[in-house]
């Protein structure tokens, strides 16, 4: 049986073969480079952070004596550095995390002789 709540992104994508009437062109390649499908550092990049503080500053802190710096926000490059990040902070903290690593992994493991 099939959940209409547990469908995929793709499923409950409409497809659309015209161009939209009032809509920019539709793009049709995107480059990205070989450097470009790497993760992040895990420092983060200043300049992103930079400007993720002054956007926070002028939507919510505008006008009030203390403001965000690049120091104040923290950019990760997935999930478990974010995790790790927030436990330093926390100080004496034990982080465990699933193996496989994504749980879209185990379904593969379990129909190979990696689940045996």
């Amino acid at each position: 049986m099939v959940y209409p709540q547990h469908r995929s992104l793709q499923e409950t994508l409409i497809q659309v073969e015209d161009d939209i009437e009032g809509c920019f062109p539709r793009p049709k390649t995107i480059d990205i480079s070989v450097n470009s499908r790497e993760y992040g550092p895990t420092a983060g990049i200043k300049p992103l952070r930079e400007a993720v503080a002054n956007l926070y500053n002028e939507m919510h802190r505008k006008g009030k004596p203390s403001q965000y710096t690049w120091e104040n926000v923290a950019i990760v490059p997935g999930g478990r550095a974010g995790l790790i990040r927030i436990a330093a902070v926390l100080n004496n903290a034990y982080v465990g995390f699933f193996i496989p690593d994504y749980t879209g992994e185990l379904s593969l493991a379990c129909s190979t002789s990696l689940a045996r």
